[in-house]
């Protein structure tokens, strides 16, 4: 995944023959300063080349962690912590606002899944109203919109074509969910 300069690259080696060269790796787009990251887990670049990752949980029953790469030295930072601000994230189903201060994810919680947002400096995640069912969520680059993916039939006044997944796209500042896409064939 090339951050937004084109500098530097994140990428995930596996199954190599030495074990030392698995893993998450970040290196400048010419080759050089390639570093290990002794991390591993969904990643995403912000707006300003800031490495952003949720390590794969130890335990099912634990809750994720942010954290934060710097590139050029390698160096790891914990934002969150599981016991201090819990919240778990389905499936890597996630995405980071450019400026890094927000993350909107997806949970299953009671057997249906809600996108729900964190923000940097709130203590608990609270769930996105309006997206209910919802996946696959992207920020906008202002962070106020977010597209997601839902099989919900009651998100939007006509959505009439039966449980199959349609593209939503809802604004926080108006809290107005719109049906941007129909799914094919529905």
């Amino acid at each position: 995944l090339p951050s937004p300069d084109g500098t530097w690259l994140a990428y995930v080696a596996m199954w190599n023959p030495d074990p030392s060269q698995n893993g998450l790796w970040v290196t400048r787009t010419d080759g050089s300063e390639r570093r290990r990251i002794d991390l591993l887990g969904g990643y995403r670049w912000t707006a300003d080349n800031r490495l952003f990752l949720l390590p794969v949980r130890p335990a099912g029953a634990e809750g994720h962690e942010v954290w934060e790469v710097t590139p050029a030295s390698g160096e790891t930072r914990r934002l969150t912590d599981a016991t201090q601000t819990p919240f778990r994230v389905s499936n890597h189903d996630w995405d980071i606002s450019p400026d890094g201060s927000t993350i909107v994810f997806s949970d299953t919680t009671e057997g249906m899944r809600q996108l729900w947002i964190k923000e940097r400096g709130v203590a608990d995640a609270r769930p996105i109203p309006g997206t209910l069912g919802g996946w696959a969520p992207f920020l906008s680059p202002d962070g106020r919109t977010v597209a997601y993916t839902s099989g919900a039939t009651n998100l939007v006044a006509g959505d009439t074509n039966g449980v199959v997944n349609d593209v939503f796209v809802r604004n926080a500042l108006t809290q107005e969910t719109l049906l941007a896409s129909r799914a094919v064939g529905a």
